[in-house]
């Protein structure tokens, strides 16, 4: 499909200061209304000042004649049918031409395979010459040349400060014949020294328009070499938390399809007219994504090095020490001005609000900052990203690790271990939202959010099929690290998942302790050296686990011995032999049974090949021996090499269980503490909330509010 360049404010000394108008339908717009100007082709341009005070607005459109509806009363005014605003050196893509109300308007198309009507923008006045002119290029099937970027001077434009075109108005007698033909309506695709036709360039998706030239050229950015559609195709998600921003047009939603805004009269053109909009007029929706990090032209260079997507150009604007940039102002390849604001400014015009300006959104202060001095994390991220084959294989590597960090991070701020709170991903201030896809990436706003995902966040998110290739590719280092997976899967995963278990009761215990330390001494503990003590204890209870596990599964001199050996039988304290007796009873004789049962159905229901993969073959014909007898006996066993060993009495003396003993009443010990302080907490934070609800209730004001009343709850009489 066409591929269209805005250069309203070409001539302009701040063209970054103009934009065009973006309109949901096809409106009458008075060309005779005292904000409207003469156009190169004979035609006028309405062109609306940019930022204006509300009372310049209010006149301006009053100004505006409007339409009426058929059936539908009066229509609203142009202001209304305004949806958004495409700035100076935006790349735009146009789908389909029409005529209505005499004038030609280009049907817009949001980039991305799945992009949807974009709105529509308003060209110039159709002349009897120019209808003459396109019906016979259509009629006697003339190539024609293609379209070159008008270079007309623009010396009929109005270039006052601050000034916003809703339209750009074509010749009414084409001075170049275009190539270009809509295929819906046989209309030539016009163009405008302030609405460019790029006929040498493809937008890389659509098939080719009627009676085009095999297009040359096609449009990604030179920085981060991503297609018009590839960044478009990965949706910006949304924060975790309440981030709804002002929609920068500030127009707010539009009504749904059937509104008034929805049926639109084309004018003087009947909806049987192959020349006027398609009937019903698509719904308009907006993509954040668009136009936060559109695809720019903001500068004279042409050819590969033509586009570039806002945001990479800002970043490296921000990181470029060439001398002929000037400090970001100019392009270091072609030398000239680039058409984008300058990196540091203030916000000089009035009654306009840093907020209220979409470029200067894009880029607060703080980001510009971070992207000249970035940290060292996000330096190592960009410098991956920048490299292609880096990009699919760093999020596979890099996801689950960084997943597993943020999970530990919050389960220590969560029990009362960590005080550091979340750091922004790009400038590293104080986080308030995160990543709703991926939650492992924080952010302290939305501009540093859009910053981040469409430089390296992007990339690493979250994605199903990202997961499943991370669970691949950890699951073969896995088998190759560790060899026994294989043979005892059961026995490993049981091992493992002890590894998140002692986490979560070392940060229980760690938090608990934080808490003593602050009530007894009034120290506040959490912080570093509390995680570092949560890591050690998570290690050192881990291996501790891993040994009677295996002393579980048959070799009893795995255990550690961390706090001696403890013969159970001749044990002093029968409440600690009284525990390992219930345990042993209600956890390990299950284990066995289970573990077994599970060994001897994959022995018998396994197959062939499930055997050949799963199964040991020396775990089928093993020798023990019996009755005390130095003579062994062969007998076969089942699947898996460790299981048939499995010994719910490991930890008793006469199997040279002494050590085993000590280590299980160890973590037996712990296990219990954590749960008892979890529950201490728990009911202590649920009184505190209650007690500071009530709190809260008493200094509310009795007037004014209602009073509910539980069941039984009396009236309280002061």
């Amino acid at each position: 499909m066409p591929v269209y360049l805005c250069h309203p404010g070409e001539n302009d000394p701040e063209p970054w200061r103009y934009g065009l108008q973006v309109f949901a339908a096809p409106c009458k717009i008075d060309d005779n209304a005292p904000s409207s100007t003469a156009s190169v082709g004979g035609g006028t341009d309405l062109i609306v000042a940019d930022w204006a005070d509300d009372e310049d607005v209010k006149q301006r459109n009053e100004n505006i004649q409007v339409t009426k509806a058929v059936g539908r009363g009066t229509r609203p005014s142009i202001s209304s049918q305004v949806v958004r605003r495409v700035r100076h050196a935006e790349l735009l893509l146009v789908d389909d031409v029409c005529l209505a109300y005499d004038r030609f308007w280009l049907r817009l198309r949001w980039p991305g395979r799945k992009g949807g009507f974009a709105g529509y923008i308003a060209m110039g006045l159709v002349s009897e010459a120019s209808r003459i002119f396109s019906s016979h290029v259509i009629d006697s099937h003339i190539p024609g040349v293609l379209a070159a970027e008008d270079r007309a001077s623009g010396d009929d434009l109005d270039h006052d400060d601050n000034r916003e075109e809703t339209g750009s108005m074509p010749p009414s007698e084409p001075s170049e014949i275009t190539s270009l033909v809509c295929s819906r309506t046989g209309l030539l695709f016009p163009s405008s020294p302030v609405m460019k036709l790029l006929a040498h360039y493809d937008d890389g998706l659509s098939p080719p328009v009627a009676l085009a030239p095999n297009p040359s050229d096609s449009v990604f950015c030179r920085i981060c070499r991503e297609g018009l559609h590839d960044d478009a195709d990965d949706e910006l998600p949304a924060a975790a938390d309440d981030d709804a921003d002002i929609d920068r047009t500030g127009s707010g939603s539009l009504p749904q399809s059937g509104s008034e805004t929805g049926s639109v009269d084309v004018g003087q053109s009947s909806p049987s007219d192959p020349k006027a909009p398609e009937s019903p007029h698509p719904s308009y929706g907006s993509n954040h994504d668009a136009m936060q990090n559109p695809m720019l032209a903001p500068c004279e260079c042409s050819g590969s090095m033509a586009f570039v997507h806002y945001l990479c150009v800002e970043q490296w604007r921000c990181r470029s020490r060439h001398p002929d940039a000037q400090d970001g102002l100019n392009c270091e390849t072609c030398g000239a001005r680039y058409a984008l604001p300058p990196a540091e400014r203030e916000v000089h015009v009035p009654h306009v609000d840093q907020d209220q300006d979409d470029w200067l959104e894009a880029m607060p202060p703080h980001v510009m900052q971070a992207l000249r001095q970035p940290h060292i994390w996000w330096q190592m991220g960009a410098a991956i990203v920048r490299r292609r084959w880096l990009r699919p294989i760093a999020p596979v590597i890099m996801s689950p690790i960084v997943a597993l960090y943020c999970r530990a991070r919050r389960l220590l701020k969560k029990r009362g271990v960590a005080r550091r709170r979340w750091a922004c991903s790009l400038c590293r201030r104080r986080a308030r939202w995160k990543c709703v896809r991926c939650l492992r990436s924080y952010y302290c706003s939305r501009q540093c959010q859009n910053v981040s995902w469409h430089i390296i966040h992007k990339h690493v998110c979250y994605k199903p099929v990202r997961f499943w290739w991370s669970v691949l590719v950890y699951s073969i280092v896995g088998l190759l690290l560790f060899p026994g997976f294989r043979r005892d899967p059961l026995v490993y995963d049981l091992g493992l998942m002890a590894v998140p278990m002692s986490f979560v009761v070392a940060g229980i215990l760690g938090g608990s302790a934080g808490i003593l330390i602050k009530k007894a001494l009034g120290i506040d503990a959490r912080g570093r050296l509390l995680e570092l003590t949560v890591v050690l204890v998570t290690i050192f209870l881990s291996f501790v686990t891993w040994g009677l596990i295996q002393s579980f599964f048959g070799n009893p001199n795995a255990c550690v011995g961390a706090i001696g050996a403890y013969d159970i039988t001749a044990s002093d304290l029968p409440s600690t032999s009284s525990m390992l007796r219930w345990f042993q009873i209600l956890i390990l004789k299950p284990m066995k049974t289970f573990y077994l049962v599970v060994d001897k159905g994959c022995s018998q229901y396994l197959g062939t090949w499930g055997k050949r993969l799963l199964c040991d073959d020396r775990s089928l014909l093993h020798f023990f021996p019996w009755d005390g007898e130095d003579e062994y006996t062969y007998y076969k066993v089942g699947c898996f090499e460790h299981i048939p060993f499995a010994n719910e009495n490991f930890f008793l003396k006469e199997h040279g269980g002494e050590k085993c003993a000590g280590d299980l009443v160890m973590v037996l010990s712990l296990y219990h503490l954590a749960a008892v302080s979890f529950i201490i907490s728990t009911l202590a934070k649920h009184e505190e909330r209650r007690q500071r609800r009530e709190r809260m209730e008493r200094r509310l004001p009795r007037q004014g509010r209602a009073v509910v009343r539980r069941p039984g709850q009396h009236a309280h009489q002061d």
